[in-house]
């Protein structure tokens, strides 16, 4: 009997750990409630001025890191709905670059983005790459416009898991 209860009591303390969050989502917005998305933990924002798609812009950004994983969320009104579709391919080339990966590991996964501006500027990839320091990364990134505005949600790991990406990727909407 004793067995029993020890028995039960090891799988009630591991059904509280399994139900604890590892990852506490948390509904985000743009300023401007243009977009929504869940992250899964607290973001700090910083803006920044850059230069995309040969037009200097203001680049917000909503990020935060936990589990070893880096989860961010960045968009930029370009001005120009022509502008925020070029723009989808620099922010490419530049998460490629900023992991060093290489064509071969580049891999497009379905995805769509309530709200976006319909065509083929929406896109979800995936690749492996390795950061300054020789540690190897998996990176998903999710880019999609809506009028002049480029967005684009990443998720950036050592090892990144299914189902923490397909709640933040699958959250993202744009649009009021």
């Amino acid at each position: 009997m004793s067995t029993c209860r020890g028995l039960a009591a090891l799988l009630a303390l591991a059904a509280v750990v399994a139900c604890s969050p590892a990852l506490n989502w948390r509904d985000v917005r743009t300023d401007d409630g243009a977009a929504q998305w869940l992250m899964p933990c607290r973001p700090d924002r910083q803006v920044r001025e850059l230069g995309l798609a040969g037009t200097r812009a203001r680049m917000f950004l909503a990020s935060c890191r936990t589990e070893e994983q880096t989860w961010a969320f960045a968009w930029a009104d370009l001005g120009e709905p022509g502008l925020a579709a070029n723009a989808v391919e620099a922010l490419v080339a530049a998460s490629r670059s900023n992991i060093d990966a290489r064509p071969e590991s580049v891999h497009l996964l379905a995805s769509t983005v309530p709200g976006a501006t319909p065509g083929t500027a929406t896109r979800r990839l995936a690749f492996s790459g390795h950061l300054p320091d020789g540690r190897a990364v998996e990176e998903q990134t999710l880019l999609f416009t809506r009028g002049s505005r480029v967005y684009q949600a990443t998720a950036v790991g050592a090892r990144l898991e299914a189902q923490a990406l397909e709640t933040f990727f699958g959250s993202v909407r744009a649009g009021s």
